[in-house]
């Protein structure tokens, strides 16, 4: 993954042509997926992990009601496709950042107060020039973009809900907002799916009610 899916110019993985072997250069939610699979693994120094929150928040994904799954529409009506927002990816890039600012603002606080050695577990250099305060600093930003993203979709799921029917959607149309069910498929859209809900409660613990929700 990290040796063909990363892209060191955007911060961030991506889709792979393999007959062309390069890029797809879609901008896709799930380009994001491996912060919440990898930890360690896919971000081995704040300098990674700085760079792959920035690219989030500056990707265009992340909108009024939520992260669509693309930044650009393809020919046909895609479910995968904006303006969609899918519980599933909302709670995965979610945790993914959460992880981040677990692991990266515990290391920079520790290396600020002086109790972690060199090497990969203290608080030495890690790559990217973020050491601790600097790594402290990337975990602050990954915690509050997940508390962004969290709110924007519990938002979102609420207003769908206070509609008239009172249900949860498989997807939300995250451009629009409001709670606006989203589109697109080749199904019937369904009614009562646990997805959505189990993983709004998952983004609902722990954000602490930050985050703002508008625009």
């Amino acid at each position: 993954m990290a040796a063909v899916l990363y892209d060191p110019a955007r911060g961030a993985w991506g889709d792979w042509d393999a007959p062309r072997r390069a890029h797809t250069g879609v901008v896709a939610a799930s380009d994001w997926a491996p912060l919440w699979a990898g930890r360690r693994a896919c971000v081995p120094s704040a300098g990674a992990a700085g760079a792959a929150v920035a690219s989030l928040r500056a990707s265009g994904l992340v909108v009024r009601g939520g992260v669509r799954c693309t930044v650009t529409a393809a020919a046909a009506a895609l479910q995968w496709d904006t303006p969609n927002a899918w519980p599933p990816v909302q709670q995965m890039l979610v945790e993914g950042l959460r992880s981040v600012a677990a692991v990266w603002g515990e290391e920079g606080a520790t290396a600020a107060d002086g109790s972690g050695g060199g090497g990969d577990d203290g608080g030495g250099d890690r790559g990217g020039g973020a050491g601790g305060g600097g790594d402290a600093a990337v975990g602050a930003d990954a915690a509050a973009l997940a508390a962004t993203i969290a709110d924007r979709t519990l938002r979102t799921v609420l207003a769908g809900w206070r509609r008239p029917g009172g249900v949860m959607h498989e997807k939300y149309d995250a451009v629009a907002g409001g709670g606006a069910r989203g589109g697109g498929g080749s199904t019937p859209r369904k009614r009562g799916l646990g997805g959505p809900t189990a993983s709004r409660c998952g983004c609902c613990s722990g954000t602490g009610g930050g985050g703002g929700g508008g625009g």
